[in-house]
């Protein structure tokens, strides 16, 4: 199984992972430090990925987050975003 995960603005992948699990991925979340990406398989594995944050940025602010959800896909889009944890 492989993960990988990517920034919108390059042209490949910002880190692939192979042989994580030995069977599917079930479910990906990011941590709420931002930099962490917590990964776990129908194995019932579980991994967490770390990732320096310069390399996928700093979190939006939640407020800043509402805004542009509301932008890009309306008000009913952004109605909760600003709850979100950071």
């Amino acid at each position: 199984c492989v993960v990988s995960v990517w920034v919108t603005c390059q042209p490949k992948a910002l880190v692939v992972v192979r042989d994580l699990f030995k069977e599917d991925v079930l479910d990906l979340s990011w941590a709420a430090d931002g930099s962490t990406l917590l990964c776990c398989s129908m194995d019932g594995s579980v991994a967490a990925i770390q990732i320096e944050p310069h390399e996928v940025g700093t979190p939006l602010p939640p407020a800043e987050q509402a805004a542009r959800l509301s932008q890009l896909y309306g008000a009913a889009a952004a109605a909760g975003a600003a709850d979100l944890p950071l």
